[in-house]
């Protein structure tokens, strides 16, 4: 029976003379568990204090912890869950983006655009580089490749803040003690050109619109043209919406998640 294990932790053992490391077990029938392991790390009976208190003796805990990292990456991969700080970067990565769509607490086209995304870690050092091993600069040069490559600096950014929350999940999970993206700057986005027609332009395309008059997809385009409304407002635009006398639309509705609320006033 297949077993999930969460992260573990690591006590002092009856005696207080070693550290033992534990790590909880859960299997596909929902029954739960743990195994232990006694490390050859040395650990010392905390403190007692005259009020009665003690005052904890960590000295080895985080030696202790480091073989609990290891234990539970091992454990993983002999259940075929091959996921731990040893697991290349690429395949933690993809781990994480699976168990999204899985949980569906992303769309499915969302996970999909993660999938996109992760192909262009594929036969680099940074995606074959252990997860544990994963560093800034490591981060800086697959970052500089890419754009190199001609990927837009919102693409790269897009990578960058996917993969940092990868390792956000990572240190939650205790695979990573700290975020190597944390320490990297995402590349600066360039400023989108301003794209609107000219005068000139504006004209003729009004010229061939009117050759068109009465086609739906003319009419919203005069619509966009005239008011500056979104194509989702456009496509939610209802004859209530529209006020002859006034000259003027109230936009109340938008086809899609977000709502808006505008009148606009007609030119005469």
């Amino acid at each position: 029976m297949a077993r999930t294990y969460s992260n573990g932790f690591v006590f002092k053992n009856k005696r207080a003379t070693h550290w033992m490391i534990a790590v909880p077990w859960k299997d596909e029938t929902g029954k739960t568990g743990r195994v232990t392991k006694t490390t050859s790390v040395a650990c010392y009976r905390d403190k007692a204090n005259p009020d009665g208190s003690t005052s904890p003796d960590n000295r080895g805990k985080t030696t202790a912890e480091q073989a609990l990292r290891v234990w539970r990456d091992e454990l993983i991969r002999e259940a075929g869950d091959d996921v731990g700080t040893l697991t290349p970067f690429h395949s933690y990565a993809k781990h994480y983006v699976g168990e999204k769509r899985r949980l569906k607490s992303v769309s499915a086209s969302t996970a999909d655009g993660y999938d996109i995304i992760l192909k262009q870690m594929l036969g680099t050092e940074l995606g074959s580089c252990p997860l544990k091993d994963v560093s800034p600069d490591m981060i800086r040069d697959f970052e500089a490749q890419l754009l190199e490559d001609g990927l837009s600096p919102v693409t790269v950014n897009k990578t960058h803040v996917l993969l940092k929350s990868v390792c956000r999940e990572a240190v939650r999970s205790e695979d990573l003690l700290g975020n190597p993206f944390d320490r990297v700057d995402p590349p600066k986005r360039r400023p989108k050109p301003i794209n609107s027609l000219t005068a000139e332009g504006l004209t003729a395309l009004n010229t061939k619109l009117s050759e068109l008059e009465g086609n739906p997809v003319a009419i919203a385009a005069r619509l966009a043209l005239l008011t500056g409304m979104r194509q989702g407002e456009i496509c939610a635009l209802r004859w209530v919406d529209v006020d002859l006398s006034d000259r003027s639309l109230r936009v109340e509705h938008a086809a899609s998640a977000e709502k808006a609320l505008k009148q606009i006033v007609m030119g005469v």
